[in-house]
């Protein structure tokens, strides 16, 4: 600054401003729809503001289920958007869960902002297909495989065959059985999922 009075004389002085970067904004977190089965996708949308002009993000998104994704925004930029595969309603022994996703955004200035978001993934019951009808005699064996699907792509199963005839059921994907006597039998195979479902 300085003063100059109207006789042309003179004094400056100066003062220093230290200019702060503020910390990023994340913000309107939006997870659509709010509950999904495993093996569906959701939607991950939110907005993203910074004081300063011309400002680059950073946003790193970890998903809750072993997942995560890092994206790079350019200046200005403002809003995101991302869909999401969900594999499975980790951990094993539910029906439900809830996951929690964890957001992260940088500004260039390495400053963050924090965000969360949670989303209810439903466990869905295999199906099982037992096979083609068979036709054997007595005393033959006889091989059986249980063919299954699930969306829940890492869940495991425990597979049970009933023969109908009385004896033991077998647990086992495949099995082989002997039938003793003559007769119609119905063969009922069941399989059950890590999370209950059957």
């Amino acid at each position: 600054l300085t003063v100059t009075d109207d006789d042309g004389e003179s004094d400056s002085d100066s003062l220093i401003v230290n200019v702060d970067n503020c910390p990023p904004e994340l913000g309107n977190i939006v997870v659509s729809p709010q509950e999904i089965n495993e093996g569906e996708t959701f939607i991950l949308s939110g907005t993203m503001a910074d004081t300063s002009s011309n400002t680059a993000f950073t946003l790193e998104i970890d998903w809750g289920d072993g997942i995560s994704t890092t994206k790079q925004f350019g200046a200005n930029s403002s809003s995101f958007s991302f869909s999401h595969f969900c594999a499975d309603d980790a951990p094993s022994g539910t029906t439900a869960d809830f996951s929690t996703i964890n957001l992260i955004l940088t500004d260039s200035e390495g400053d963050i902002a924090e965000g969360t978001a949670t989303i209810k993934v439903h466990n869905v019951a295999p199906l099982v297909d037992a096979g083609h009808d068979k036709t054997a005699f007595a005393g033959q064996p006889l091989e059986f495989t249980a063919a299954i699907t699930d969306p829940g792509l890492p869940d495991t199963h425990t597979v049970t065959w009933d023969f109908g005839d009385g004896s033991e059921p077998l647990s086992a994907a495949d099995a082989v059985h002997i039938y003793s006597a003559p007769g119609t039998y119905t063969v009922t195979v069941t399989a059950e999922d890590d999370d209950g479902g059957v």
